[in-house]
């Protein structure tokens, strides 16, 4: 399989995770005992720390001229916050695995456009090809958000959570793949 197709796949399972978790993190928090003012800050927490982290990690990219081996290594990140998240006991534990998780979602976000671009580079149809990419990302979610609740109920948040935590590590081996253009 080429880089391109298997990056999107990569993004396809990535954002089924995200919409397998994202209905289900505020309920979760809540459980732990988090008020929802709690709740409030802990997921601007995390959008903060992705708002430095983003930065962070396209720096550290660029620097080492490398961005596959930072692109496995946010998704590892991912796979262990999730873990942690899933066994969680408090809501501050929890806390610190969402911006734990904040971490790991600013280098997918940051390297998987970053690759891609790279990728596509040679490409007449960029836009196009960039579009599809994120639409299957986006199909993905849709995929997710419609298993996630299901599972919950059949199972429990914490392990919808770990789920997420074995489909991130899946993304991390499936990465291993990618030729990336030095």
């Amino acid at each position: 399989m080429n880089s391109i197709r298997l990056l999107t796949l990569i993004s396809a399972i990535f954002y089924v995770a995200i919409g397998i978790s994202s209905p289900l993190i505020t309920l979760y928090l809540q459980s732990l005992g988090a008020s929802f003012a709690q709740i409030s800050m802990i997921l601007a927490s995390v959008v903060i720390t992705m708002f430095f982290a983003n930065y962070l990690w396209g720096w550290l990219s660029d620097r080492i001229g490398r961005r596959k081996p930072l692109l496995i290594t946010g998704l590892l990140i991912l796979a262990t916050s999730f873990f942690l998240l899933s066994w969680a006991p408090s809501g501050n534990f929890a806390w610190a695995a969402r911006i734990f998780e904040g971490t790991g979602s600013a280098a997918y976000g940051t390297l998987s456009l970053a690759i891609m671009g790279d990728l596509l580079e040679a490409e007449k149809a960029k836009g196009r090809r960039m579009g599809v990419f994120r639409g299957i990302g986006s199909f993905g979610f849709f995929v997710g958000a419609m298993i996630g609740g299901r599972l919950a109920d059949a199972t429990s948040i914490a392990t919808t959570l770990m789920l997420c935590s074995a489909i991130y590590l899946i993304t991390a081996l499936c990465a291993l793949a990618i030729r990336e253009i030095q």
